[in-house]
């Protein structure tokens, strides 16, 4: 558009003001789109995030016994803090991902208009620069589940702490949990830094 727009007004003013008006409107129609497109999905998400909290909270309420036995109190607040941002920010990326591949293929048949051998260049080029860069971050993936299960033990730790506190200074355990607890602070400490 802005080339043709260029063009136009080079050779001809009356259709230079046309593709003028026109380029100015797509940029503005473009600008509220996108903060809509915001607005909107930061919205979406907060409610989502917010049902969802609740509902895993009632399933929390509802098999309190179970769960228990099963999942440390700090793995739900991990689930609760961070987990369900992702998973409610879900849709939001598939809809991103829509658009991406929309833009895909425009984008491709201009560049193939433009030139075949640029086309393939960038049509090859990217999904072989995306498809090396999932393989770089598999590991880093891999590091930041350790450490979330790392911090999700020390919180359990603290917790018992915070409930035993008594109990450990009655039978002179405070020394040994102590050292435990910063032996698990200074695993997940090189968790962390193996992660950066």
């Amino acid at each position: 558009l802005l080339g043709a727009a260029l063009g136009a007004a080079l050779t001809d003013t009356g259709r230079g003001l046309l593709f003028a008006g026109a380029l100015a409107g797509a940029v503005l129609l473009s600008v509220a789109c996108n903060v809509s497109r915001h607005v909107v999905g930061g919205r979406w998400t907060i409610r989502r995030q917010t049902a969802m909290r609740a509902e895993v909270g009632e399933a929390i309420t509802a098999e309190t016994q179970r769960m228990q036995s099963s999942v440390g109190a700090s793995h739900v607040g991990t689930v609760l803090g961070s987990d369900i941002s992702r998973i409610a920010g879900y849709p939001i990326a598939v809809m991103r991902w829509a658009a991406a591949m929309v833009g895909l293929v425009i984008v491709s048949v201009y560049l193939l208009w433009l030139s075949i051998p640029l086309a393939l260049v960038v049509l090859v080029g990217v999904p072989l620069f995306m498809w090396i860069t999932q393989l770089a971050s598999a590991p880093l993936e891999a590091r930041q589940e350790a450490l979330r299960d790392r911090v999700g033990r020390i919180s359990a730790m603290s917790s018992d702490i915070a409930l035993g506190l008594r109990t450990l200074w009655a039978v002179g355990a405070r020394a040994s949990f102590l050292a435990r607890l910063q032996r698990e602070n200074r695993r997940a400490q090189g968790e962390g830094l193996r992660l950066a």
